[in-house]
């Protein structure tokens, strides 16, 4: 069973962004019922909440840096060289699929743990 917290996929889901000033964490608005944000301060990038939460029950955000752990069993062929991978969370729309959405399925792995965030700490995706 996977360590993501349980509700993970409430079906109406807080519509939240995270803000990003020069680089740096300002604050989380959340998108009122007449679809306005509330937002005192200036910003340079909103960051859309998952509505996911990671094993220690954090918000997952796009632009969080993730460490997630694969979910195989040890004689699973499909088991890729390493258990653990670290990566940025993504929106992506492929008109292709007609896929639109975050890039990374949970139920892919076992575990999953913000680390960090493109912006404060970009050094986190060059140690891959």
């Amino acid at each position: 069973m996977s360590s993501l917290q349980k509700g993970v996929y409430n079906k109406m889901r807080t519509i939240k962004f995270r803000l990003v000033k020069d680089n740096k964490i300002d604050s989380i608005q959340e998108l009122k019922p007449n679809g306005i944000i509330d937002c005192p301060v200036e910003w340079d990038i909103a960051c859309q909440f998952t509505g996911l939460l990671d094993k220690q029950g954090k918000e997952i955000y796009e632009g969080d840096i993730i460490r997630a752990k694969f979910h195989y069993s040890e004689d699973d062929e499909r088991k890729p060289p390493k258990n653990e991978e670290v990566f940025e969370v993504k929106y992506k729309i492929d008109p292709c699929s007609q896929y639109c959405g975050f890039s990374f399925f949970p139920s892919c792995f076992e575990t999953i743990e913000v680390i960090g965030n493109i912006y404060e700490n970009p050094e986190l995706l060059e140690e891959k």
